[in-house]
């Protein structure tokens, strides 16, 4: 019988020793934090504003309303075009790991009348090149469209670009990030070509449904108290028309006189700067 009670006593502590060493519950797992790089031009470096003021920093507390963490890295210089934009981005992707690569440039090479297979195949470059470096990466492209003010080839397949670069690589499409702004005074510095701060927070909406599909939807809905079990879909394709105007004189600047829906012409307004860089035709 004594040989018994050293089991018993055995018996009788095990379990306090096994829940000693049991494994602790697992933490729960912490949102991963999301790198976006913007390559941009003046539009994302806010021209003419305090930098605080353009769309990619806007972008961040709009995300994390949506429930988005991202950390928002962004490259936009005045002036830049597809190829400046190429040059810079090794080393960008040197100093930086990059989760989401927003590429909004173009504008200025239209401009400037570069041909539109150089803009695209600069565009294509930054893409393989971000997605050589980081293969992983989510592309978002923001699309731009220049005034229809005449029925010239150019300024219709400028347009298109964007659609079949995001299409070809599979890549998050916003059809014309200053759709709703260009050409409304009261969302544009006097220049009526760059946004002021009111015209960049459209641009923040726009970019936030490119990198978190469904988030800005979702969070739209919820400011506007309706229900978050709708249907969420992200328009990726689809060119979208906007307010053009109806006339404008291509001098070096331009001059508009114009614009569409209005009843009686603007004052007429020179602008000594389309994004960085003179328009020369």
């Amino acid at each position: 019988m004594p040989t018994l009670i050293p089991f018993l006593l055995l018996g009788l502590v095990m379990p306090a020793d096994l829940a000693l060493i049991a494994p602790a519950p697992a933490a729960p797992l912490r949102a991963k934090i999301q790198n976006v790089l913007v390559l941009g031009d003046s539009l994302s470096a806010g021209y003419g504003l305090q930098r605080a003021d353009a769309y990619p920093a806007l972008l961040s507390e709009r995300a994390e309303r949506a429930g988005l963490k991202v950390h928002i890295i962004n490259a936009g210089v005045n002036g830049g075009t597809t190829s400046g934009g190429l040059s810079r981005l090794p080393r960008l992707l040197d100093h930086h790991q990059v989760d989401v690569l927003v590429v909004e440039l173009g504008i200025n090479d239209a401009f400037r009348g570069v041909p539109l297979a150089q803009i695209s195949a600069n565009l294509q470059k930054i893409i393989d090149l971000a997605r050589a470096r980081y293969p992983a990466v989510k592309i978002v492209i923001a699309g731009m469209q220049l005034p229809r003010y005449s029925a010239d080839d150019y300024v219709t397949q400028f347009g298109a670009i964007y659609a079949e670069i995001a299409r070809r690589n599979d890549a998050a499409l916003v059809p014309f990030l200053l759709e709703g702004v260009m050409g409304n005074p009261a969302l544009n510095l006097p220049d009526l070509i760059h946004p002021n701060a009111s015209g960049q927070k459209n641009p923040r909406r726009k970019c936030l449904a490119g990198i978190g599909i469904g988030a800005e939807e979702k969070l739209k809905r919820k400011e506007e108290g309706l229900s978050s079990h709708a249907p969420e879909r992200l328009p990726r394709r689809e060119v979208k028309s906007w307010i053009q105007p109806t006339r404008i004189i291509f001098t070096t600047p331009p001059i508009i006189l114009f614009w569409s829906g209005s009843t009686s012409p603007l004052k007429a307004t020179t602008a000594t700067n389309v994004c960085g860089a003179c328009v020369s035709r």
